[in-house]
């Protein structure tokens, strides 16, 4: 796991596995209030099944953002970041 950086009044931290609850229903949240994202409706995340995974992986992880001081700390953001899987990215 990355260290907490706090910015801007924010926490951001490398997301734990036992958060993929909370980060499902943050990115619910998230799909309500947007039509400009990569997915359809409904559709969950490559790493929904298995976060753990994703992150073992080595070379994929999601980081979340969470309102500084908040305890219960509340997710408010995330970012997902993934490398390789795709022809297009592969090396040749």
């Amino acid at each position: 796991m990355r260290d907490i950086q706090t910015i801007g009044g924010f926490s951001i931290r490398e997301a734990r596995p036992g958060e993929r609850h909370a980060l499902l229903a943050l990115v619910a949240r998230i799909d309500a209030e947007s039509d400009f994202l990569l997915r359809e409706p409904g559709e969950r995340p490559f790493w929904a099944r298995d976060l753990a995974a994703f992150q073992a992986s080595g070379n994929s992880t999601i980081f979340v953002a969470e309102a500084a001081g908040n305890r219960p700390a509340d997710l408010v953001g995330y970012l997902s970041a993934m490398a390789g899987g795709s022809a297009a990215t592969a090396v040749r």
